[in-house]
């Protein structure tokens, strides 16, 4: 503003160092108290003579004085950088040169004052005010590059289209009412948080790149219109932009193709349904490019419909939400034949709703090539990711769920010529999966060739991972050709991994542990078509402190079980209780400890018990032994037993040679064995053939002893090793 200069002893007093004013200023003055130092030179000092020191400190004060004054008014100027070239710069002369404008001339070198028009610069800038109507506004303007300050209602009297070349600004007390007429903006558009726009009849804005509800006046009651008006105002690549509020809705909002909904935080945008069992958001059906963003979806709480849904997309191609939070509803996302789409970064949280109720995310039908990544979920009610009939090429990628009440990741085709394929489930964290069939991952009916890895699942109230078939399915319609693999699963109540009426599966390098009852499991259930468990290979697998490691029953037939490492089950390692065709190739029971008879009498020298059903209808085991006998003392005698048959492979005799044993048990019946056995004791070689009535469903003992006949002599067992065939 203007400054006014104030007069000692009339407009103000000082005092020591206080001023005091006659009338004090007004709280929109500002005062400033600067000090002026005059320009003189007041001492006067006789040459000859030595001026006090007074004098002296005198003078230098006043020349910080002014060497003071004239930084501050330096601070107050224009200044060129240091690093210019520039000198002496001068000014043109305002009297020179009255109403015009200064600037850098064009060789940079100087200053100039010029007419803006005549140097082709024109600032043309118009309030609507200005004039007596829009139309009045716009017949003046024309295409001319023009920026218009909207401070007063415009009324539209017919469909109305302003140029790209007119940049509206919108000010307080600036709108348009556009009655039953239509407004197309196709230039720049900029308004406040407020409304600008009064639609009460059938008009419609279009054109903007960016659009607020609260532009057509939010109130809190069905802010569905608003937000639907603003999405549909939106030209290709626009975003309805949502504030830090909660929007009602009373109905669906629309989404057209090629429209972002964004919002400003997942919990600070919010969505609240307010009328009962509608869909939140629905991207247009078979629409494209659209994307939902950081907002927060809250269905009726309690929930009073099972129809409530977030969002809910049919055959939308590259649907991408993402940092949203959904709260209090049935469905939270549903993709129904979307293709190219994505749910990433979002949390899920007490999904609720009727027992078949309450799944955060949910692929429907023929759903292809959707990714949900990086998601957190909590208290689900039913599962928080399903894969229905027909998905394929997905990805369910590190989520981490916590609390389900059903299944946490399930996948499920019953239609017999739509499968789920090859779809990827990795690298999720699923923990505390509850109810009578609390699940981690369970892949059902007709899903072949997908993969599970990587997987963490711990404490789950059946299984950790299953694949189920339908007993009533031809045998091609069940899951077939997946893969497990790298998963660990933790405390499953009932199985770590399950295979029940699947084929062709790979199950390797898992690790489960700590389970109630079987580790990995291969069986079948019903006596159709179906009930069958077809080639599944089990392998490089480790299960430790469960009930049983693995099991094999049913018609389970060809399955393949190789280097899997099996420790402290509680029951059995191998539990082979069914089956054909079982091939168990691995190391049973390894001991390279020393193991000594000495003394008189009968001594175990190495002894393992083979569970039952281990063997299998058509299986075998190899048993290799070694060792020494020191001392020539008397005979030493060694016995082979498979449980009561007794082979005496070493007769008595007195030496003192190495020794070897290698028995193979072939299982040609349930309690019918073939032995055929060879020893060494150091210069001679024995063999032999024997049969056996050992029942192989009972636990059965596989041992060596050994006897000296006279005490100071000792037999030592130093390997002895049992492997299934």
């Amino acid at each position: 503003g203007a400054e006014t200069a104030q007069t000692l002893d009339v407009d103000y007093t000082i005092v020591s160092s206080t001023v005091t004013y006659s009338v004090a200023p007004g709280s929109a003055y500002k005062v400033v108290i600067r000090r002026v130092t005059p320009y003189t030179q007041e001492a006067s000092w006789v040459a000859g003579s030595a001026p006090p020191l007074s004098a002296y400190e005198s003078a230098f004060d006043k020349l910080t004085y002014l060497t003071q004054d004239l930084n501050e008014r330096l601070e107050r100027s224009i200044l060129l950088p240091k690093t210019t070239t520039l000198s002496n710069l001068v000014f043109p002369d305002p009297a020179d040169y009255p109403g015009l404008y200064l600037r850098n001339n064009s060789s940079g070198t100087g200053i100039e004052a010029v007419n803006l028009g005549g140097s082709g610069l024109t600032i043309n800038v118009h309030k609507l005010s200005d004039y007596d109507s829009l139309d009045d506004m716009l017949t003046d303007l024309g295409s001319t590059e023009t920026t218009v300050f909207v401070d007063t209602v415009g009324t539209l009297t017919a469909d109305t289209t302003f140029p790209s070349t007119l940049h509206i600004i919108m000010l307080k007390g600036g709108a348009f009412t556009l009655g039953a007429y239509d407004l197309t903006i196709n230039g720049p558009f900029d308004a406040s948080v407020s409304q600008v726009f009064n639609c009460a009849s059938s008009g419609v804005v279009k054109g903007l790149s960016e659009a607020r509800p609260e532009w057509w006046g939010i109130d809190g009651t069905a802010d569905d219109v608003q937000i639907n008006a603003a999405a549909a105002s939106l030209t290709a690549g626009g975003v309805v932009i949502l504030s830090k509020r909660d929007y009602s809705l009373d109905a669906t909002i629309s989404i057209p193709s090629s429209v972002t909904l964004r919002g400003v935080g997942r919990k600070a945008s919010r969505l609240v349904i307010n009328t009962a069992g509608i869909v939140a958001v629905t991207p247009v059906t078979s629409g494209s490019d659209i994307a939902i963003e950081d907002l927060g979806i809250t269905g009726t709480n309690p929930i009073t419909s099972n129809n409530e849904k977030g969002i809910y997309a049919t055959t939308v191609t590259r649907l991408h939400v993402r940092g949203c939070y959904f709260e209090h509803l049935p469905y939270s996302v549903k993709y129904d034949g979307c293709i190219r789409s994505s749910v990433r970064e979002c949390d899920f949280e007490d999904t609720a709703g009727a027992a078949s109720q309450g799944t955060a995310v949910l692929l429907g039908a023929d759903a292809e090539e959707i990714i949900v990544a990086n998601n957190t979920f909590k208290e689900i009610n039913r599962h928080a990711i399903y894969l229905s009939t027909g998905t394929r090429n997905s990805v369910i990628t590190s989520n981490v769920i916590e609390g389900c009440a059903n299944v946490a990741i399930a996948m499920n085709s019953e239609d017999t010529d739509n499968p789920n394929a090859y779809n990827t489930i990795s690298n999720n964290t699923i923990r505390n999966i509850t109810g009578a069939t609390g699940r981690g991952i369970s892949v059902v009916d007709y899903s072949i060739h997908n993969t599970i890895i990587g997987n963490t699942i711990e404490t789950v109230s059946q299984y950790g991972i299953a694949l189920e078939g339908e007993q009533t399915y031809a045998l091609a319609k069940n899951p077939t050709g997946n893969i497990i693999t790298g998963n660990t699963i933790i405390a499953p109540t009932s199985t770590g991994i399950f295979i029940n009426n699947s084929h062709d599966t790979l199950v390797n390098g898992n690790t489960v542990v700590s389970g109630v009852g079987t580790g990995i499991a291969v069986s079948t259930s019903g006596s159709d078509t179906g009930s069958y468990s077809y080639r599944n290979r089990i392998v490089n697998n480790i299960v430790s402190t469960c009930k049983r490691g693995i099991s094999v029953s049913g018609n389970a037939d060809g399955t393949f079980l190789n280097a899997n490492n099996l420790y402290n089950n509680t029951t059995n390692a191998y539990y082979l209780a069914g089956g054909t065709n079982t091939r168990l190739e691995e190391v049973f029971y390894q001991s390279f400890a020393n193991h000594s008879s000495s003394g008189t009498g009968e001594d175990t020298l190495g002894t393992t018990t083979i569970p039952a059903y281990y063997m299998g209808a058509n299986g075998g085991l190899r048993v290799t032994a070694a060792g020494t006998k020191t001392g020539s003392n008397g005979n030493k005698t060694i016995i082979f037993y498979w449980h009561s048959t007794a082979i005496t492979f070493h007769v008595a005799a007195n030496n003192t040679n190495d020794w070897y044993f290698e028995a193979e048990i072939v299982n040609i019946a349930d309690n019918a064995q073939r032995i055929s056995w060879r020893g060494w004791d150091g210069t001679t070689i024995t063999q032999g053939y024997e049969t056996a009535t050992q029942g192989t469903t009972s636990d059965r003992t596989v041992r060596l002893t050994g006897t000296c006949a006279n005490g100071s002599d000792v037999i030592t067992q130093t390997m002895f090793q049992v492997d299934r065939f």
